[in-house]
């Protein structure tokens, strides 16, 4: 009503009496539709949920307890040592092996610079540069005179003879030791590149396997339960209308 005049408009009709008996029928269609909807949400995100990784190597697992070998990841081998190696020669083997060392060790200790016959070469010479030494003063000097009956050419000769001999121990040791290290190096190699190609095959093996799965999974279809038929059938009628 407009006061300036008293004039009466009508702006807005009531609902028709029709509308008010199929409210609750509206209200249970629009919660049997969101009820659907919850329902399909909840099914795509657990079809979602079957490709994830941890389920995917849950399905491999299962086939490879029912006998599907080639999906199995080879399991690394320790490595070859010097030791495992060295197990391998034959009694005759380690002890020329055991003698080589014990021989190196004690005509190395002998000859090498610090060593006992190198040291007691070292004074040969030195004396038999200086025979004669002068200890104290005055009339406590102690005239000291140092002889060999042995010659320069004698104890050179003993001592190059077992550089000589040192030198040819250790080659035989070393050339010992490094044929079993060759060995371990191979053996070694041998192992990484059977273990990368059993891997190869299965990470192969898998891919093939996880594809077929996921198209399983993609070809799944979602089951509609008895209580959500007839509003999904109606939801269908209307998509199929347009």
């Amino acid at each position: 009503m407009l006061a300036i005049n008293g004039s009466i408009y009508r702006v807005e009709n009531e609902s028709e009496k029709s509308e008010l008996a199929e409210l609750a029928n509206g209200l249970k269609e629009i919660g049997e539709l969101k009820s659907l909807i919850a329902y399909l949400r909840e099914a795509i995100k657990a079809k979602m949920a079957l490709t994830e990784d941890s389920v995917v190597e849950e399905h491999l697992q299962s086939l490879i307890k029912e006998g599907r070998t080639d999906l199995e990841r080879p399991v690394g081998q320790k490595e070859v040592t010097f030791a495992d190696e060295f197990a391998k020669l034959t009694p005759e083997q380690k002890g020329r092996y055991y003698a080589l060392e014990a021989k190196c060790a004690t005509i190395g200790m002998f000859i090498h610079p610090d060593g006992v016959f190198a040291e007691a070469r070292k004074a040969f010479f030195e004396h038999k540069k200086n025979p004669t030494k002068v200890v104290g003063r005055g009339q406590d000097a102690e005239l000291n005179s140092y002889t060999s009956s042995f010659t320069a050419e004698e104890v050179d000769a003993a001592f190059f003879s077992l550089q000589k001999e040192y030198r040819t121990l250790q080659a035989e040791l070393n050339k010992l030791k490094s044929e079993l290290e060759e060995k371990v190096a191979q053996a070694n190699l041998s192992f990484k590149r059977d273990y990368l190609a059993k891997m190869n095959l299965a990470i192969e093996a898998r891919k093939v396997e996880r594809s077929n799965y996921e198209e399983a999974v993609k070809a799944l279809k979602i089951v509609i339960p008895e209580n959500l038929k007839g509003i999904y059938e109606k939801v269908n009628a209307v998509a199929n209308a347009q």
